[in-house]
């Protein structure tokens, strides 16, 4: 295995990891945010916080998807805002 890259992170508790949007995204269930990475320079150009962020990342239908809460459920986050919208579950496809 050939290492291509490397891109120093900052968190206690690092889990899920995606790249979204021309950037890397990734979360810290110990801060409870999403912090965004931008994945040539690795400067960090946005934070989100999330209560309740847990485990993964992806996205889904233009917009990322986190595993949050103690019952780990899917919570999809609106592309215009900057946050999730908290109690609203990840619908159908």
């Amino acid at each position: 295995m050939m290492l291509l890259c490397k891109i120093p992170v900052e968190g206690p508790q690092l889990y899920g990891l995606t790249f979204f949007r021309r950037v890397l995204w990734h979360s810290d269930s110990i801060l409870n945010k999403i912090i965004v990475v931008d994945p040539v320079t690795g400067a960090v150009e946005r934070v989100l916080a999330c209560p309740s962020v847990k485990t993964d990342l992806t996205s889904r239908r233009g917009n990322l998807m986190q595993v949050a809460g103690p019952a780990r459920s899917l919570r999809e986050i609106e592309r215009y805002t900057a946050g999730p919208q908290v109690g609203q579950p990840a619908t159908g496809s």
